[in-house]
C-alpha cells in the first residue's frame, strides 16, 4: 500500500483539528511535543486503508483506551479515546476473529476514555524506518530534516525535556523518529492532517 492510497475523505467526515501535530504550548497537558493529531466532531470515524490486523487495548499506561490498524509495508494507524462499548459489531468481530477490515469500515465514534478534554479521536500514522518511504520524499521534500537544535532555541528546557522522555531522535514540523513505547522499536511519525489530509 502507499500513502496515497490512504482515503481520508472517509476517516472522520465533518471533524475539526483541535490539537495539531507538533509543539503543543497547552498548559493543561504541556507544553509538549504532540506526535499526533487530535479531531473532533460528530459521526463515525472510519478506517482510512484496508487494515490487514487490528489490535484493542481497554488502556494504556496513562488510562488511554487504544485501537491499532497495521497494513503492508510497515505503517500503522494508532487511534485512542473510542469508548469500548461504543465500537461497532464489525470491529468486535474483527477484533475476535483475528483479522483485518476493508477501508471504509466504521470503528466508532470519537471518544473520552484516557486523557483529554472531551471526545476526540487521537491519531498517529506511524511508519517503520526499516521500510522505503521514497513516496514522502517527492511529498515533503526534506521530510527527515533534524530541526532539534532550532527546537530547542525556541521552546529550551521543555522541548529538551520532552526530547529525553520520548526517546525522539529527530524532528521537524511534518515528522519525528523516536521510541516507540509500546514496542522499544523506532518509528516514524508523521503529520498526517498536513501530508496526506488524514
Amino acid at each position: 500500500m502507499r500513502l496515497t492510497d490512504i482515503d481520508a475523505s472517509v476517516f472522520f467526515p465533518g471533524s475539526q483539528i483541535t490539537t495539531a501535530f507538533g509543539w503543543d504550548p497547552d498548559p493543561r497537558f504541556g507544553p509538549r511535543v504532540h506526535h499526533a493529531v487530535d479531531r473532533a466532531g460528530a459521526g463515525m470515524v472510519r478506517l482510512p486503508f484496508a487494515a490487514k490486523r487490528l489490535d484493542w487495548k481497554n488502556a494504556d499506561t496513562v488510562g488511554n483506551s487504544v485501537l491499532r490498524a497495521f497494513a503492508d509495508p510497515g505503517i500503522e494507524l494508532r487511534m485512542l479515546h473510542f469508548r469500548p462499548n461504543e465500537r461497532t459489531p464489525d470491529l468486535l468481530n474483527a477484533l475476535r476473529n483475528g483479522r483485518g477490515l476493508p477501508a471504509g469500515a466504521p470503528l466508532a465514534p470519537a471518544g473520552d476514555v484516557g486523557i483529554g478534554s472531551g471526545r476526540h479521536v487521537h491519531y498517529q500514522l506511524m511508519l517503520d524506518p526499516e521500510c522505503d518511504w521514497t513516496e514522502l520524499d517527492k511529498l515533503v521534500p526534506g521530510w527527515t530534516q533534524d530541526d532539534k537544535t532550532d527546537w530547542l532555541s525556541r521552546y529550551g528546557l521543555a522541548f529538551a525535556l520532552e526530547r529525553s522522555r520520548r526517546g525522539i531522535r529527530w524532528i521537524n514540523t511534518r515528522a519525528l523518529r523516536r521510541a516507540d513505547p509500546w514496542t522499544g522499536m523506532d518509528r516514524i511519525i508523521i503529520d498526517s492532517a498536513t501530508i496526506l489530509g488524514l
